[in-house]
């Protein structure tokens, strides 16, 4: 089903890829290709829902489905050229793309991938910030009102810093919820990951301020990501 996501949003874009230095190299290939994309993307669909219906369960089928729609519908079709909080939004799609995950594993109703979703969809939003942060220059060619684009570098980077504050805010949660010798091991981690997290955007708040230092956050936040799913999951686990 990523796949039909991704190729939906390919075709859904291919006007204002062509504009855009990083993503212009899609448009012949989508061009040239668009019967087939179309048909792949709807094939990939109906198979990737089938799959998950039939070989995992109902729910996380539906998680699955909304995520796919909340990102080419809500996010590409609705909102990416309309408001400069597409990004903030749209990034509900994670929400349901985690909550799938959990619930791949089997249903269980719990408190515990609530907050995962919600931690999700608030690195989403800061994620992609950053990410339209770098590529300013190339969404300045375009119609599509992000937020960098449109409102500069030094309004962005205060946004970006706030959804990093409550990033590192979401991911103390699970600590006051629970505790013991797995959550002390996640809050050490936690600590270390968000230390790194406030160096990062620290920096982009200096009068040196240089586009690199963007691109430095934008990939430690994939790692911090990364890192601290794999430290709620283990926890999660140790716990059950």
């Amino acid at each position: 089903m990523s796949m039909s996501d991704v190729l939906f949003n390919n075709i859904y874009d291919r006007d204002v890829d062509g504009l855009m230095d990083r993503t212009s190299f899609r448009v012949p290939l989508v061009n040239e290709n668009l019967a087939k994309l179309k048909f792949i993307s709807v094939l990939s669909f109906a198979l990737g829902f089938a799959v998950a219906f039939l070989l995992i369960n109902y729910l996380a089928t539906i998680f699955l489905t909304l995520g796919l729609l909340s990102y080419s519908v809500l996010y590409t079709v609705i909102l990416k050229r309309k408001t400069v909080l597409n990004i903030v939004i749209g990034s509900i799609a994670g929400s349901f793309a985690s909550l799938s995950g959990w619930m791949s594993g089997g249903i269980v109703f719990d408190l515990f991938p609530v907050l995962i979703s919600i931690f999700v969809f608030a690195w989403m939003s800061f994620h992609f910030l950053v990410f339209s942060l770098v590529h300013s220059e190339d969404y300045k060619n375009t119609d599509i009102p992000m937020l960098p684009a449109r409102r500069g570098a030094i309004t962005s980077i205060h946004v970006i810093s706030l959804n990093a504050g409550i990033v590192i805010a979401l991911s103390f949660i699970p600590v006051v919820l629970r505790s013991g010798l797995s959550f002390v091991s996640y809050l050490i981690i936690m600590l270390l990951m968000g230390s790194f997290l406030v160096v990062f955007t620290l920096k982009l708040h200096g009068r040196n301020y240089r586009g690199n230092f963007a691109k430095g956050l934008l990939n430690f936040s994939v790692v911090y990501l990364i890192i601290m799913l794999l430290s709620l999951g283990f926890t999660n686990i140790v716990l059950r």
